[in-house]
């Protein structure tokens, strides 16, 4: 089974806290710190919105495996929570 949004951005959270840890400065990590947060808010609202959870079947051929949340139109804040925190 798939991760629901939300749950995607739990883990792109979790990942941005491992990136603050390993950041070679503390502006760095603080920046880090800030998109895991911004990630923890946009899944608890995901969450608020999606109701009861939906988990994504089966990639249709094509489809981001690497990051499902991207099959759906959230390229552009990945890329920009990414790119805010570098």
């Amino acid at each position: 089974m798939g991760l629901t949004i939300a749950e995607f951005y739990r883990a792109e959270a979790a990942r941005c806290r491992d990136r603050a840890e390993k950041a070679r400065t503390p502006e760095r990590a603080t920046r880090w710190r800030r998109v895991a947060e911004d990630c923890l808010r946009l899944a608890a609202e995901l969450e608020a919105a999606e109701g009861p959870v939906h988990r994504r079947g089966r990639q249709h051929p094509g489809g981001n495996q690497a990051y499902p949340a991207a099959n759906l139109g959230h390229q552009w804040l990945i890329e920009n929570l990414v790119l805010s925190a570098i």
